[in-house]
């Protein structure tokens, strides 16, 4: 929430650019040992399969769908779908207008169909570029920057990061290879602390005292299931609603179809169909 109302109150200025680099070093969501263990009989195949055309039982497509083309897309759909998520949260502009992409699998040929290197640009209706990258080939620090023309609010870490801070956007460089631009690290409201339970809160601030902000969030984290059940009983529309979902699929969608596809794709506002020609105002 502190960086999103970093954005809100205007302390970035104007927004142009963003970069997502998430990277992983290793042959992501290939190797797992229940491959060699499982049998067609102990699944039902057919009903896995789904509206696919039949095909003989394979054990790494049932376990390891995320490396085929026909059952998924990988790295967008896997992992630039939070990254845009986020993303249209801070920034408040939902569907991109416009996604080129390229990647290709260049670091583990070992079958997999899907790239294991990949990136997309994707231009937004407020007009600034966001652009998402990873490799699972090398683990390079990943990182988020939102980019104005006074600052630039900088996310070190990945998914699930807590580590923000605030860096002044003053002069150049090339001007001044002394320029000093001042940082704010960015840590969660008292009253954010406060609405966690007490054993959280506790975790939370001892290791933050040690560590300072967290660079991950626990999968075992409860708030968005809490924000869900919570939303049930009351009615309200949850943190994330089935908008946001539809939005960061659009994103999602484009982005591994221009990939596949080789070529620039568009969002028709208007009809919502994703075209491969710009909508006519």
């Amino acid at each position: 929430m502190v960086a999103k109302e970093c954005v809100a109150q205007g302390s970035l200025g104007h927004v142009t650019k963003v970069e997502l680099v998430w990277n992983y070093h290793g042959p992501r969501w290939r190797g797992r040992p229940e491959v060699q263990e499982i049998r067609e009989e102990h699944t039902d195949w057919r009903k896995w399969l789904l509206t696919k055309p039949y095909r003989p039982f394979d054990p790494r497509v049932y376990f390891e769908f995320r490396l085929y083309k026909e059952f998924s897309s990988g790295i967008p759909d896997q992992w630039m779908s939070h990254g845009i998520d986020l993303i249209h949260w801070l920034l408040d502009d939902h569907y991109p207008t416009s996604a080129v992409a390229s990647g290709g699998v260049y670091a583990w040929h070992d079958g997999r169909e899907n790239p294991d290197t990949f990136q997309a640009l994707l231009e937004y209706p407020k007009g600034f570029l966001v652009s998402y990258s990873t490799s699972f080939g090398n683990a390079s620090e990943s990182f988020t920057r939102i980019m104005g023309d006074k600052a630039t609010l900088i996310n070190v870490g990945g998914e699930g990061s807590q580590r923000w801070k605030l860096v002044q956007e003053k002069g150049a460089y090339s001007n001044n290879p002394l320029v000093y631009r001042s940082q704010k690290v960015l840590k969660l409201h008292d009253a954010e602390l406060h609405g966690m339970p007490w054993f959280e809160r506790l975790f939370h601030e001892g290791l933050e005292k040690t560590y300072g902000p967290l660079p991950f969030i626990s999968d075992n984290d409860p708030s968005h299931m809490k924000n869900w059940l919570d939303c049930l009983r009351s009615r309200k529309q949850p943190n994330a609603t089935v908008e946001d979902g539809l939005a960061h699929s659009v994103a999602t969608i484009m982005a591994a179809r221009a990939q596949r596809e080789g070529k620039k794709l568009y969002w028709d506002a208007r009809t919502e169909q994703i075209v491969d020609h710009p909508s006519i105002q």
